[in-house]
């Protein structure tokens, strides 16, 4: 559309507002705020959704790479003869009560 022709095409709609009784503007603007809103929300609810299917698409991945480190630990474990970690000892000693001497 060439600036010629919306130039025009808004002095046609401007004109055509302008003739309208103060009603009807009022109307037509409550319309247009009506319309603005709806898109508005629409889009806001669009994007979430968006963005908790990208969050849930994350999550699935995560949960897959997780499973598959599991299971290769596991293979692991069975092909060394299934020998469990012995938890470690703590590395600190022990140390005997203070006597209290008077």
């Amino acid at each position: 559309m060439s600036e010629q022709t919306k130039s025009s095409q808004k002095s046609r709609i401007q004109a055509e507002f302008e003739a309208l009784p103060l009603e009807e503007k009022f109307a037509s603007l409550l319309n247009m705020e009506v319309a603005t809103l709806s898109e508005s929300f629409n889009y806001v609810v669009e994007s979430s959704s968006k963005a908790f299917d990208k969050m849930g698409e994350v999550f699935s991945d995560l949960g897959s790479k997780v499973e598959t480190e599991f299971k290769k630990a596991q293979a692991q474990a069975s092909e060394t003869g299934g020998d469990q970690p012995k938890p470690e000892e703590p590395k600190a000693k022990k140390s005997a009560p203070k006597s209290t001497r008077k």
